[in-house]
């Protein structure tokens, strides 16, 4: 039996490609953007949000996918939202989301104590780093283009439990002793 909470995801993922196919190449084709694209995701959430409450209960776990685009159909909000992401990865490869349901306060907690891992020394940041055999932790040795990034980073996956099975693609999250309140405060980020 498939749990509601995995039906739900299905749900989601199914509308999110129905989504992304719903607009054309050439829609996101207009005049360059001058600066960074800000984008509202409210409109989008909804829709979202509505298709994995639809497969929280008892339905059918194998609804048809056009019965759940019928459900939801595209307004054009959304189809604007639509041709607005494509339009940012087309000419910037990214944008400044809004409207993504986050809290402030998570946020500003979820920064803060990213900070003080990163502000750690990095012999304390290295007992979670990264190995061949998993591929989440800390890293600060990567490279592109055969030169070395300057940067630090933590990978860490979903937090509901899916991708915790140690394997050659995924690995499994490692979580700092210090600060002691980050797995918490990074898992509810994930779950906001």
């Amino acid at each position: 039996a498939v749990s509601a909470k995995h039906r739900s995801h299905g749900a989601v993922s199914a509308k999110l490609q129905s989504l992304s196919d719903a607009i054309t190449p050439g829609e996101a084709a207009e005049a360059p953007l001058d600066e960074v694209p800000v984008i509202d995701l409210e409109s989008l959430l909804s829709i979202l949000s509505s298709a994995a409450s639809d497969n929280d209960g008892d339905e059918d776990e194998d609804e048809d996918d056009d019965d759940l685009q019928d459900r939801h159909t595209l307004t054009t909000t959304h189809r604007q939202t639509l041709v607005e992401i494509a339009r940012a990865c087309e000419q910037w490869g990214f944008f400044h989301v809004i409207g993504h349901g986050v809290s402030e306060n998570v946020i500003e907690r979820f920064l803060g104590t990213t900070e003080e891992f990163f502000d750690l020394p990095v012999s304390s940041k290295q007992a979670i780093q990264r190995s061949e055999s998993n591929s989440r932790g800390y890293f600060n040795n990567e490279l592109t283009k055969q030169k070395m990034d300057w940067k630090e980073a933590i990978d860490i996956g979903a937090q509901d439990g899916r991708l915790e099975a140690s394997s050659a693609v995924d690995g499994f999250n490692q979580w700092p002793e210090e600060p002691s309140e980050f797995k918490a405060i990074v898992t509810e980020y994930f779950n906001d």
